[in-house]
């Protein structure tokens, strides 16, 4: 049987060279072969699994919100620091961005190294989860 395509759009044609083959996709009788431009996806009916969200810092839009602010909290108060300190604006300015940009390099990829020594991510508790109910 054919596929049907409910698009106001005509099919797409291309050459058979270019698409794989499956024969229950061809057209009768043409070398080209016929594909909807687009597909209709319905989700399936919602089960009575309860949601369970994240309640840990760092995980909501909150929570960015407050990291950004506070960096750039940081970030003015370091430079004006530095100027009251009797640095140049300009030499001010270069050391806080990069130690913003160190601290950050450095806290993130600390915590990368700490879920991967403890074994914590979505890989390892998936994994974890598929081995616990089989």
């Amino acid at each position: 049987a054919m596929p049907t395509c409910h698009s106001s759009r005509p099919p797409v044609r291309r050459p058979l060279a270019m698409q794989p083959q499956h024969s229950s996709m061809l057209l009768q009788g043409s070398t080209t072969r016929s594909r909807c431009s687009h597909m209709v996806v319905r989700a399936a009916p919602e089960d009575d699994r309860e949601v369970v969200y994240n309640k840990e810092f760092g995980y909501s839009r909150k929570d960015v919100l407050i990291i950004i602010v506070a960096l750039i909290a940081l970030g003015v108060f370091m430079y004006e620091g530095l100027q009251a300190a009797g640095m140049s604006p300009g030499m001010a300015g270069n050391w806080v961005q990069l130690l913003i940009f160190l601290g950050i390099c450095v806290g993130w990829v600390s915590t990368y190294l700490y879920r991967v020594a403890n074994k914590v991510g979505a890989t390892s508790t998936t994994v974890a989860s598929a081995v616990h109910v089989a």
